[in-house]
C-alpha cells in the first residue's frame, strides 16, 4: 500500500505496478426523484479497488449490476449483467463546483442522500498493512 506524507492511501504497488486509489468515490445511496418504485432507489458499493468496480443494487435486492471505470474520471460504464445495457452506455457522475451532486443514468438524475451514513467508499483503511515484499 502506498500512502502520501499525511499517511492516506494512494494505491496499491504489485508486481511493480502501481494501482491508484479512485480520488472520486461514487459510494452511497441515492435516489430519483420522484421515486416512482423500487428502480428509482439504489445503492451504490465498492467492488474491488483495484479494478475500480462498483456494484449498483436497487430497492429490490435481487437487481443489481457491476459499473466499471471509464475512460473519463466521472464516467462508469455497465456489463452486460445490466438490464439497460448497450456498448457505450454509462453513468456519469455529476460534479457542480467541486459538489458531487449524483449520478445520471438513462437520462435520469440520482440524487446522493446525504444523511444515509453510508461508508465512503466500502473499504476500511484502518485495516494492518500486507508485507508483499516476500511474495505470496
Amino acid at each position: 500500500i502506498e500512502r502520501n506524507s499525511k499517511g492516506e492511501v494512494l494505491g496499491l504497488v504489485f508486481m511493480d505496478e502501481m494501482y491508484l486509489k479512485d480520488t472520486i468515490t461514487i459510494a452511497g445511496i441515492y435516489q430519483r426523484h420522484p421515486v416512482e418504485n423500487d428502480w428509482h432507489k439504489v445503492s451504490i458499493t465498492r467492488e474491488s479497488f483495484v479494478k475500480e468496480e462498483y456494484k449498483w443494487t436497487t430497492n429490490n435486492e435481487n437487481d443489481s449490476w457491476i459499473l466499471r471505470k471509464g475512460n473519463n474520471s466521472n464516467a462508469f460504464r455497465l456489463g452486460p449483467d445490466c438490464p439497460y445495457f448497450e456498448d457505450g452506455v454509462e453513468v456519469i457522475l455529476e460534479i457542480v463546483n467541486g459538489n458531487k451532486i449524483g449520478l445520471r443514468f438513462n437520462g435520469d438524475l440520482f440524487i446522493m442522500d446525504e444523511n444515509s451514513n453510508y461508508p465512503s467508499d466500502g473499504y476500511n483503511d484502518d485495516e494492518p498493512e500486507i508485507d508483499l515484499s516476500e511474495g505470496f
